[in-house]
Protein backbone atom coordinates (compact mmCIF):
# COMPACT_ATOMS: atom_id res chain seq x y z
CA UNK A 1 0.00 0.00 0.00
CA UNK A 2 1.01 3.20 -0.89
CA UNK A 3 1.35 5.84 2.05
CA UNK A 4 1.96 9.34 1.79
CA UNK A 5 1.32 12.48 4.22
CA UNK A 6 0.38 14.49 1.11
CA UNK A 7 -2.34 14.89 -1.10
CA UNK A 8 -2.68 11.97 -3.35
CA UNK A 9 -5.01 10.10 -6.24
CA UNK A 10 -5.32 6.64 -6.46
CA UNK A 11 -6.82 4.75 -8.82
CA UNK A 12 -8.10 0.89 -8.46
CA UNK A 13 -9.75 -1.26 -11.45
CA UNK A 14 -12.68 -3.29 -10.53
CA UNK A 15 -10.84 -6.34 -9.15
CA UNK A 16 -9.94 -3.69 -6.55
CA UNK A 17 -6.07 -4.05 -8.04
CA UNK A 18 -3.96 -0.94 -7.53
CA UNK A 19 -3.71 0.80 -11.24
CA UNK A 20 -1.43 3.69 -9.51
CA UNK A 21 -1.26 6.32 -6.63
CA UNK A 22 -0.19 9.61 -7.88
CA UNK A 23 0.93 12.56 -6.03
CA UNK A 24 3.86 15.55 -6.78
CA UNK A 25 3.38 16.66 -10.64
CA UNK A 26 2.24 14.23 -12.92
CA UNK A 27 1.69 16.31 -16.11
CA UNK A 28 0.32 14.60 -18.91
CA UNK A 29 0.15 11.13 -17.44
CA UNK A 30 -2.10 8.78 -18.88
CA UNK A 31 -3.52 5.62 -17.35
CA UNK A 32 -5.14 2.91 -18.84
CA UNK A 33 -7.81 0.74 -16.92
CA UNK A 34 -9.34 -2.02 -18.03
CA UNK A 35 -12.87 -3.38 -16.40
CA UNK A 36 -16.50 -2.87 -15.98
CA UNK A 37 -15.69 0.43 -13.55
CA UNK A 38 -13.08 2.24 -11.70
CA UNK A 39 -12.37 3.78 -8.04
CA UNK A 40 -10.75 7.18 -8.35
CA UNK A 41 -10.06 8.30 -4.65
CA UNK A 42 -8.58 11.78 -3.83
CA UNK A 43 -7.12 11.81 -0.25
CA UNK A 44 -6.23 15.57 0.97
CA UNK A 45 -3.83 16.37 4.45
CA UNK A 46 -5.64 19.79 4.48
CA UNK A 47 -2.59 21.64 5.41
CA UNK A 48 -2.29 23.78 2.69
CA UNK A 49 -3.69 24.91 -0.30
CA UNK A 50 -2.55 25.12 -3.02
CA UNK A 51 -3.65 24.44 -6.72
CA UNK A 52 -4.75 20.45 -6.83
CA UNK A 53 -5.59 17.90 -9.40
CA UNK A 54 -6.84 18.36 -12.65
CA UNK A 55 -8.22 15.10 -14.39
CA UNK A 56 -9.30 14.30 -17.61
CA UNK A 57 -11.52 11.37 -17.75
CA UNK A 58 -12.87 9.24 -20.89
CA UNK A 59 -14.90 6.10 -20.72
CA UNK A 60 -14.53 4.00 -24.16
CA UNK A 61 -16.80 1.56 -24.63
CA UNK A 62 -15.47 -2.25 -24.72
CA UNK A 63 -14.69 -3.26 -28.03
CA UNK A 64 -13.42 -0.15 -28.74
CA UNK A 65 -9.81 -0.35 -27.53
Amino acid sequence: MFLTRFDYLRIENDKKQLVGTYCGKKTGKNVFVTGVQVSITFHSDSAEVKSGFDLHFTAVPHGNW
